[in-house]
């Protein structure tokens, strides 16, 4: 028995020095960027972040984005202080524990991709992942800037490895959906892999002949999802009087990066509208599929 699970110790053993590394890399550069001024977004999340601590008060920004990353701020700055660089080093920290996730994720992925090949071509696979994001500095150097990138790529290779594990239990699916509810309330990009996840779980439930299991996780997938994003949408209701499910990024970009224009006379025109995001997200979402 010992003999058979020495190729996983081995295995894991060679993932923490992967993460060491990751970690030496990262600190490197998290020293290098030390002095590197915040960039245009990333004051806006962190003054956000500061005045939800020092007034008690969710302020929107002139761009309304998803509200996760900022209360994320916000709860580090109470741990660590608003140091800019003690921040960044948090989000160096996160971005190396994302190693091991990711070599986890291709593992399981390899393994679910070619089940006819030995379990050494998994391994293999996960290990090659690993070392590519552990040495990866666009990775390293994304985690030393105060945005939503690398919180979302750790919570993002979480919930992919829970979506490819081929005996999910319920309690599982159940926290599946709270990760994805998590990460669209981090950036609402995310919202397309709920239908996705769904729609995938079903096909192989149905082709495996446990469709009454696959509906299950699917329902449950749901729920966690919207326990997580419901609350959010309810305060946007009674703050704006309409519906905006997380936030008004989709409907700007849309006219933002489309109209010919150019970005600056479209946002004058938002701007132009106050606080009112509810005619925003209409306007935006009109101009923008008429200019595409």
């Amino acid at each position: 028995m010992d003999i058979d699970r020495q190729p996983d110790r081995r295995w894991w053993v060679a993932v923490a020095s992967l993460t060491a590394l990751a970690l030496v890399i990262r600190l490197f550069v998290w020293r290098w960027r030390e002095f590197y001024p915040l960039g245009g977004d990333e004051a806006e999340y962190l003054a956000q972040a500061i005045t939800l601590l020092q007034e008690r008060r969710y302020v929107e920004l002139r761009l309304m984005r998803p509200p996760l990353y900022p209360l994320f701020l916000a709860a580090t700055i109470v741990v660590v202080d608003s140091l800019v660089q003690n921040l960044r080093l948090v989000q160096a920290l996160i971005s190396t524990l994302t190693v091991p996730l990711i070599a986890l994720l291709a593992r399981t992925l390899a393994q679910r991709s070619a089940p006819q090949m030995p379990p050494a071509f998994a391994r293999r696979a996960g290990l090659l992942a690993g070392l590519l994001a552990a040495f990866n500095y666009t990775l390293a150097a994304n985690a030393t800037e105060l945005l939503t990138e690398t919180l979302f790529l750790a919570g993002l290779s979480l919930l992919f490895w829970l979506v490819l594990r081929p005996a999910l239990s319920y309690r599982l699916a159940l926290i599946a959906g709270l990760i994805l509810g998590a990460l669209c309330l981090l950036r609402s990009v995310a919202l397309p892999l709920l239908p996705l996840t769904m729609g995938w779980w079903l096909v192989n439930a149905i082709r495996a002949e446990h469709v009454r299991r696959g509906f299950g996780q699917a329902a449950l997938l749901l729920l966690g999802c919207a326990l997580m994003i419901g609350p959010w949408t309810v305060r946007n209701t009674l703050t704006y009087g309409g519906v905006i499910l997380i936030d008004t990024t989709g409907a700007e970009n849309l006219w933002l990066d489309n109209d010919p224009a150019g970005r600056e006379a479209v946002k004058a025109q938002l701007y132009a509208l106050g606080e009112d995001r509810l005619l925003r997200q209409r306007l935006a979402t009109e101009r923008g599929i008429a200019v595409i």
